[in-house]
């Protein structure tokens, strides 16, 4: 699965319209926690059907404003690093630190 990089809120609105489910990855580029969970995330989507699936990569430190127009929009508060999986604009499942899997992305 390539990973798109979130940088303009346009992105977010795009979301609804893919017929895609979506994940996006929130990242914190100077936490050790945050880097390792990106890491085990993204090698066990080697082992997920992904073939449906956007991924989008938003680094908090370059865009705190899209990650704050996420927890609002998708009201889930935010964490870092954070997994949120949305589908037909709904968040299905969301998860922060050591409980971030590949296997969200199959609920």
């Amino acid at each position: 699965m390539t990973r798109i990089a979130l940088e303009d809120i346009e992105q977010l609105n795009q979301i609804d319209s893919t017929g895609k489910k979506t994940v996006i990855f929130k990242h914190s580029t100077a936490c050790p926690i945050s880097s390792m969970m990106l890491k085990s995330f993204e090698k066990g989507l080697k082992n997920t059907d992904t073939d449906n699936v956007d991924y989008f990569y938003l680094d908090i430190f370059c865009y705190r404003h899209i990650s704050n127009e996420i927890e609002q929009r998708f009201e889930v508060r935010h964490e870092s690093p954070q997994l949120l999986v949305i589908d037909n604009g709904t968040v299905v499942a969301h998860a922060s630190h050591s409980d971030i899997t590949s296997e969200l992305i199959g609920n």
